[in-house]
């Protein structure tokens, strides 16, 4: 083997190694409410808002430089849930701007059901099972009211703690309850979990894109 040939090799071996290297950051899966009391007009803005979020420019660079996971699910009353995005890793703006698209075109698959948010936390921890090795894994849940079917989202606790799986909220309280509160003490779960609260549906995108810079640890700069 020539010199050239040998050094071209090395170099080839030398650039595999580092992108096997690159540790995935995140694994971030969407956990999206399209129960009874979602309009299909805010089903849409919700979706629309999660895509913003995603096109963010920071948000982008985030995930991409991290190789993140992403994936989607569409959950509601009893035994409806479902993978509507499955695990995909972002490896590039492509990537993630491709994601962005698929999720604002998403088909919704009930209209008419209950909340059952602690099926959705099960759904979602099984889910986590089969996610890449990541840093970290976080479910991002949205939700507008309190969970009326199946088990109580509490129970979910021990499942979430076995797949070390964070959960934070984005709460859609539209006339100013504290439906926050319910969310903070029966739904988030996990080291610096939080909720935050859209009070009008569409302030939905910009509240999505302060909870992402929130969970990549973008340092928020102004967003006015």
């Amino acid at each position: 083997m020539t010199y050239r040939a040998l050094s071209l090799l090395l170099t080839i071996c030398v650039l595999a190694y580092a992108h096997a290297a690159r540790a995935c950051e995140v694994a971030l899966a969407f956990a999206v409410d399209v129960s009874g009391s979602i309009s299909d007009t805010d089903y849409r803005i919700q979706m629309r808002g999660l895509a913003e979020g995603l096109r963010d420019p920071m948000v982008i660079n985030a995930l991409a430089r991290g190789d993140s996971a992403l994936m989607v699910i569409l959950w509601s009353g009893h035994g409806e849930q479902v993978v509507a995005i499955d695990w995909r890793q972002m490896n590039s703006d492509i990537d993630v701007t491709a994601f962005a698209a698929e999720v604002e075109n998403l088909h919704r698959p009930w209209s008419q059901s209950a909340t059952a948010i602690g099926e959705a936390l099960e759904a979602s921890a099984a889910a986590m099972t089969r996610a890449p090795v990541c840093d970290r894994y976080v479910l991002d849940i949205s939700g507008d009211g309190r969970s009326n079917e199946g088990d109580l989202p509490e129970l979910q606790r021990d499942a979430l703690m076995a797949v070390n799986l964070t959960v934070n909220a984005i709460v859609v309280d539209t006339t100013g309850g504290q439906l926050h509160r319910y969310y903070e003490s029966s739904v988030i779960h996990g080291p610096d979990a939080f909720a935050v609260v859209v009070q009008n549906i569409d302030d939905f995108a910009q509240v999505m894109r302060r909870k992402l810079y929130r969970e990549l640890a973008i340092q928020l700069v102004s967003l006015e």
